[in-house]
This record gives C-alpha cells, structure tokens and sequence, in this order.
C-alpha cells in the first residue's frame, strides 16, 4: 500500500511512507546566533511530542494526516530551530532529489568533497526512488542544507531547514508531507 503514517517517538516524528522507506523528522536543535546549538529535552504523549531547551524555551509539534503542526508556547530570546529529516542512504541506488522545481539530482554513490549536496533558500524538498516514488516536504524556512553525512561516517543524508520562530504566524508553523509517484 502506497501510504503514509506518522508516529511521535523519543527522536521525533518517524514517517513511514509505505514502500518508500521510514524517515525521521528530529525535533529542533535551538540554534543561536553565535552558531551554537542547544539540544532540546524531549516529552512524547500520544502523538504529540514536546521540547524544552535550556534557555527555557518550549516548542510543541502534533502529528496529524499528511502535516507536522507545531506551536511555539514559548519564544526563544533568539536563534531559530533547525529541524532535520533523516534520509536512508540506500536512496544513492537510483535515487535523487529535488529542491523547490529544480530538476531532480540523483543521489552520489560516492561520498564527494563538500558535505553539502545543496543549500540556500528553499520551500520544497523532494526525494524518490529510481521507481519514481517520492516524499515531499513544505516547510517555510529561512535555510535549508542537504548533507551527506557519511563526510561523520554516519551512513544517510539530512535535509536540515531553520524556521524563525519570530517569523511564524501567532508561532504556528506547519510541515507538510505528501507522496508523489513520478513515472
């Protein structure tokens, strides 16, 4: 079945996108200014998962059908967070990406030189399969990076995005996840 499931669990949000594969959304590092981070204190209920930082900051995210809600109850100081989608590194065997309306780029084989795959402003990340079957995220973010992480020897890529808390509606701000077939 060609579906999609969502589930609050102690790294964040798994996404089990059905044939394509399990994915998860990290909750948010608290990134400040300086360029440190602060790792948040993670509180699962149900399908709701909370995280509290340091600086007493506390952002809440609920899983729903196809969307990620999450609500700032209360505002950093400063600094924005930076969620991370974990992405399974057997993608690089036919796989590729997508950013905004780009093309799609297949994923290396080979780990290159730079870390980064892309980055710069983005609304639209996509990934598929060499099937054609794709998960798509839609986020509003100030930045976003897509990395290979096997430059730490961790087998897998991320695609990491900012959102500014201070730039959010009310601190509401939602992620959408679809699926695409791309024949």
């Amino acid at each position: 079945a060609f579906g999609i499931s969502y589930y609050a669990v102690d790294q964040g949000i798994e996404i089990d996108a059905g044939d394509l594969g399990r994915f998860i959304l990290s909750m948010p590092n608290l990134v400040l200014p300086d360029q440190t981070t602060q790792k948040p204190e993670i509180k699962v209920s149900g399908r709701e998962i909370r995280a509290e930082y340091p600086d007493g900051s506390v952002i809440v995210c609920e899983v729903s059908k196809g969307d990620v809600e999450c609500q700032v109850e209360v505002m950093p100081a400063e600094g924005g967070y930076m969620f991370a989608l974990h992405i399974p590194l057997r993608l690089n065997q036919g796989g590729a990406y997508s950013i905004d309306d780009a093309p799609f780029e297949p994923f290396p084989a080979e780990l290159g030189e730079d870390q980064f795959l892309s980055r710069g402003k983005s609304t639209r990340f996509r990934i598929k399969t060499g099937d054609g079957e794709g998960l798509e995220l839609e986020a509003t973010a100030n930045w976003y990076g897509l990395q290979d992480t096997r430059i730490w020897n961790n087998p897998e890529y991320t695609y990491q995005f900012l959102m500014d808390p201070k730039a959010m509606t009310k601190g509401k701000a939602q992620i959408h996840f679809s699926l695409f077939t791309d024949s």
